[in-house]
């Protein structure tokens, strides 16, 4: 993912770069360029985790470099960015503000496949381009903007891929599902928090059994690989738990203690699925929220990996969930 990110940066730059004119003056101004993260609210761990610090690491060793070349001149960045609250309307009121107000040099783009179909067609009409690292849905393809750029493989050709692999690996029979939607609200034993409370509040609440969950450096928190396949992961096979504990991406510490601004189950229908086994989140706090939620529940007796050791329930839920949302 840090890879993508990377690459996002560096094509938006050549982009970019063309229409920068040449200061003669050795203080050149800035590159300057905006952005809008989910520092707080239900985007916040993937945001944290996977994409704004990627934006500063970068800017920060570019900056120590000297700044970038634009036409012979070495001009610094500055990032101007702001807390989108994982709210969709603040999200696109805060790019019309950078595009329009502040006039930013260049965008990148906001975290997750929702937020970027909300600020796609805004940047196309003004003319910015976004090449989106954390965007996967065949929606925002089939938009066919010309100034959006999609950085993953689209959802049919990462589930055919799943296919070919499993059955190159002597599996007979399979059944892969995926949701090709920007808008999901399936909770698959998961923390469905209420405005102005945390998922660390949640969790003090009711705790979970585990002990595993702790500092990796940097501010992120990880499971310990030796306790993973034990508490994340107990009704799966060995192997695949341990490739699990190896691939977890951490999480920042930060997002545990960030409160919601907004819950989107309290306005649409939701779906839960609560394991009664299930040592990373209590099972009684995964009850009391799918109930608060009012959320059309199942449980199922297995892990917090309940997606994998009971994925024909799971799906078939999920599958639910689509239809009646059509």
């Amino acid at each position: 993912m840090m890879r993508l990110v990377t690459i996002a940066l560096v094509a938006a730059l050549v982009l970019v770069s063309a229409s920068l004119d040449t200061r003669a003056q050795s203080d050149a101004p800035p590159i300057k360029i905006g952005y809008a993260i989910s520092r707080t609210g239900p985007f916040a761990p993937g945001a944290q985790v996977t994409q704004e610090p990627n934006y500063i690491l970068w800017a920060d060793q570019v900056n120590a470099a000297g700044g970038i070349s634009v036409k012979g001149q070495k001009r610094r960045v500055e990032l101007i960015g702001y807390d989108d609250r994982s709210e969709v309307e603040t999200i696109v009121r805060t790019y019309e503000k950078l595009m329009v107000t502040d006039k930013v040099d260049l965008i990148l783009p906001p975290w997750g496949s929702t937020a970027n179909f909300a600020v796609a067609p805004l940047a196309d009409k003004h003319g910015y381009p976004v090449l989106a690292p954390t965007a996967l849905s065949m929606k925002l393809v089939d938009m066919k903007l010309a100034n959006f750029f999609s950085m993953l493989p689209q959802p049919y050709v990462l589930m055919a891929a799943a296919a070919d692999m499993l059955a190159a690996n002597g599996v007979k029979t399979v059944a892969v599902i995926y949701m090709d939607d920007v808008f999901g609200l399936e909770n698959i034993a998961a923390f469905e928090p209420a405005v102005g409370e945390s998922v660390g509040q949640l969790s003090d609440k009711m705790p979970p059994a585990n002990h595993s969950v702790m500092p990796v450096g940097g501010g992120f928190l990880a499971v310990n690989q030796d306790a993973f396949p034990a508490d994340f992961a107990a009704d799966v096979p060995k192997s695949v738990a341990q490739f699990m504990a190896i691939a977890q991406v951490p999480v920042a510490s930060d997002a545990f203690g960030a409160k919601i601004t907004a819950a989107a189950w309290s306005e649409k229908k939701s779906y839960a699925v609560v394991a009664t086994q299930d040592r990373m989140i209590n099972p009684d706090l995964e009850r009391f929220m799918a109930e608060r939620a009012k959320s059309e529940t199942i449980e199922l007796k297995g892990s917090h990996a309940i997606f994998l050791s009971h994925a024909k329930e799971v799906a078939a839920l999920i599958e639910r969930a689509a239809k009646a949302a059509n």
